[in-house]
């Protein structure tokens, strides 16, 4: 369902992007679509629907920048939000994600037919808990490019990030198609608590609640879908690795 879902919305943004007029689509790949706008520029759109581990965020956002290409990120609505008006801790890498659009993610939901791409605003409450609160559906023509600055953990920076705000997109720079482009450098092995979504000061007891409470949302037995088994299988590995930095005994799963 989790990948039906997906395509729907994707098809659904891609036909409301050529409709529009204001972009094209030049690749399709179903949770990812890079279109270019009028202006020159490009925009890499990611449909998020499963964890996304910051270190994982960071290298779209310079694998991006590295290309000249704007990043928008989408996430699954009805797998990682709360309804809206309720409150909620949000997990370190959707908080990523949240101060990147500057208190605010966009996501999307399909029902039947009905598909739905909008923004959700986070209303601190506390140090660590958010009010969710639902925007209208977004307007395409307003798909936009801008530089912006934040500071969060291993994101501290300046990043390209694409909005539907009606951003101006700042002057396009003159690709260097000349010179070979430089192959990243992907991590070897993830980081555990990236994985579990969870600080690395974090106690026992709260690790142990992270990989229960990311378990009910990934187990084969609950969660149909074909990426089920193998996200489980990384949650067991990671959950298995922080227990054994934290001296602890390896519980059976």
């Amino acid at each position: 369902m989790v990948r039906f879902d997906t395509y729907n919305a994707s098809a659904h943004l891609v036909r409301q992007l050529e409709a529009s007029g204001i972009a094209t689509v030049s690749h399709d790949g179903g949770d990812t679509v890079l279109v270019e706008l009028k202006s020159g520029h490009e925009v890499s759109i990611h449909l998020i629907e499963t964890i996304l581990p910051i270190y994982e965020l960071k290298l779209n956002l310079v694998e991006n920048a590295e290309d000249d290409i704007y990043s928008l990120f989408v996430l699954w609505g009805d797998m990682f939000l709360h309804h809206d008006g309720e409150v909620f801790q949000p997990d370190p890498w959707m908080l990523a994600l949240i101060t990147l659009y500057g208190g605010k993610l966009y996501a999307f939901d399909v029902y039947g037919k009905d598909i739905r791409i909008f923004p959700a605003y986070f209303e601190p409450i506390d140090a660590q808990s958010y009010r969710v609160h639902y925007g209208a559906d977004i307007d395409v023509t307003r798909l936009g490019c801008t530089n912006t600055e934040m500071r969060y953990r291993d994101l501290t920076g300046t990043w390209l990030i694409a909005d539907f705000t009606g951003a101006t997109p700042p002057p396009k720079r003159a690709k260097k198609s000349d010179e070979p482009k430089k192959p990243t450098q992907r991590p070897r092995r993830e980081n555990p608590w990236e994985v579990l979504g969870i600080a690395k000061t974090t106690q026992r007891d709260e690790v142990k609640r992270a990989y229960r409470r990311m378990a009910r949302r990934y187990h084969p037995d609950l969660n149909h879908t074909p990426e089920a088994h193998d996200l489980m299988q990384r949650l067991n590995t990671a959950y298995q690795r922080i227990l054994t930095e934290l001296g602890e005994p390896i519980d059976p799963l």
